[in-house]
């Protein structure tokens, strides 16, 4: 995959989802960003704090394999606050996915 995505994406742009087996991890050797957890499901209220915990564990391991990602959020999102303040401190890219 390393090799494909150096081939046809510029500047080697991959973000590593389901990357979290042992054969994966001890493989990055091109692309080192890591999404740290299940995706951002914002119409599941009660995901919300549980999705944000995942990632902070998984981040504390994957941290020292490459750059964790958290995955996006929406700003107009009830809980978006605490999404933002939690990337903040993560030391993770923020990417929110608002409509135009």
């Amino acid at each position: 995959m390393e090799a494909s995505v150096g081939e046809h994406f510029r500047g080697n742009r991959c973000i590593n989802c389901m990357c979290h087996s042992s054969e994966n991890l001890y493989h990055y050797r091109e692309t080192s960003l890591l999404r740290a957890a299940d995706d951002f499901y914002p119409d599941e209220p009660a995901a919300q704090p549980v999705h944000l915990a995942h990632v902070s564990y998984n981040s504390l391991f994957l941290g020292e394999i490459g750059h964790v990602d958290w995955d996006m959020f929406t700003s107009t999102h009830s809980d978006a606050h605490m999404h933002a303040a939690a990337r903040a401190v993560g030391g993770c890219p923020i990417y929110v996915s608002d409509q135009p």
